[in-house]
């Protein structure tokens, strides 16, 4: 099917609670929205993209929401499927590469028609069945994520997996600097000064994360950094008062603290004949962390 002899008006988006898995970075629904953005910012568009998110009767009301990317200008978000026809069905399980709508749109079929008598679960069924019917891979371009397939690079949310996982990171964070403070003993010469940085920089990070864990949750707390934060980060960054730096510093702040990129720092100074200055930086960060903590957690009860 050619591209141009086709109208994208409206796209009806299927959303689960594949919306929330973030795939290389973004959420699944962020993806979608900014690949239509894109499509119509290129197709010179003059008025917004119209894309109604319908989501699935299993969802609900705290589990849907609306992308809010600064770069949805030619985007217009609805819950209100309507009496019109729709031009495309995307679903939240379908990853899109960079630029390749316009070729999944060649090859996708017209949309079901909306029948206005019948109710959500009803809409939700007949449309998902419609869109199993789509070429659901083409190498490069898209493809259809199942549970198996990105079990590595997804968030599937449960308490008892959420637990475990805060766990493992606190417990890796405490075990890497009282390695190092050990570590940095024996090779200075029994410098036992690593040792005592290193157990208080454990104990720094243990009071840290018990605050974060005993935080009051709030309703709004940093929705301004959409999926940037961890959940347990939430109220400590809308409460600490990160945010009056602005939201772009403190998502550069933010993100250049995360595992990965200090990973990388910490090779990089162990490389060049410095891992002290790794341990030194784990405590002034651990210090920061809990000060932030404090005053986040005295405002929640103030609260």
């Amino acid at each position: 099917m050619n591209t141009e002899a086709r109208t994208l008006r409206r796209v009806l988006v299927l959303a689960d609670e594949s919306a929330d898995w973030m795939v290389a970075g973004l959420r699944q629904l962020d993806r979608l929205s900014l690949s239509l953005n894109e499509f119509a910012v290129q197709s010179k568009m003059t008025a917004p993209l119209v894309v109604c998110v319908l989501w699935s009767p299993a969802l609900d009301q705290s589990q849907r929401w609306f992308p809010t990317h600064a770069r949805l200008a030619m985007v217009a978000f609805t819950n209100d499927v309507g009496s019109e026809p729709f031009d495309l069905v995307l679903s939240t399980r379908l990853f899109l590469w960079r630029n390749a709508l316009g070729q999944f749109l060649e090859v996708a079929p017209a949309p079901p028609e909306m029948v206005a008598s019948h109710g959500e679960k009803e809409r939700w069924e007949s449309s998902a069945r419609s869109f199993e019917s789509f070429p659901q891979s083409l190498e490069g371009k898209w493809n259809y994520i199942r549970d198996g397939e990105i079990a590595r690079a997804k968030f599937l949310e449960s308490e008892r997996g959420r637990r475990l996982d805060d766990l493992c990171d606190v417990a890796s964070n405490i075990l890497l600097v009282l390695g190092l403070g050990f570590g940095l003993s024996n090779f200075r010469g029994h410098a036992w000064f690593y040792v005592v940085e290193g157990i208080l920089t454990a104990l720094l990070i243990g009071a840290n994360e018990f605050l974060l864990a005993r935080q009051k949750p709030g309703e709004n707390a940093a929705l301004s950094l959409g999926g940037t934060l961890y959940p347990r980060h939430r109220e400590l960054v809308e409460r600490s008062g990160i945010l009056r730096l602005g939201e772009k510093s403190a998502y550069w702040l933010i993100q250049l603290t995360k595992r990965d990129v200090a990973v990388l720092g910490f090779v990089l100074l162990a490389a060049v004949g410095l891992p002290s200055l790794i341990l030194h930086l784990l405590f002034a960060v651990a210090a920061i962390s809990l000060a932030l903590a404090l005053k986040s957690f005295s405002r929640g009860h103030a609260q």
